[in-house]
């Protein structure tokens, strides 16, 4: 999938969590609104990081990806990347439970 292809899933209200650009998971950022991997404590933004129009013909792959609930109780508060991810942790599963209420609302409605 193109980051353009990404774009328009985003603006149809269908928000992939995880994806994988260039080797790196990405994982969506709810409050900027763009995807970031955790380098050495600092975010990497995708696309805001886009610099010119070529960068919405390069190819994105979704991530599925289970989500490790016992890894959700090992919160480290001294160490950002662990609270970073436990928060994001949350974050996939408020996006799942949107995802089954539209397909419990689609079936409904048939």
């Amino acid at each position: 999938m193109k980051i353009i292809d990404l774009l328009n899933k985003i603006a149809n209200g269908e928000i992939p969590i995880k994806i994988e650009y260039k080797n790196k998971i990405y994982i969506y950022q709810e409050n900027e609104q763009d995807y970031a991997y955790i380098e050495d404590g600092y975010y990497n933004w995708l696309l805001s990081d886009g610099t010119d129009m070529s960068f919405l013909n390069e190819e994105v792959e979704l991530i599925e990806d289970e989500i490790d609930i016992d890894s959700m109780k090992k919160i480290d508060y001294n160490d950002r990347f662990y609270r970073t991810d436990n928060i994001d942790k949350i974050n996939e599963l408020v996006q799942v439970v949107k995802q089954l209420n539209k397909e419990i609302k689609s079936i409904k409605e048939k």
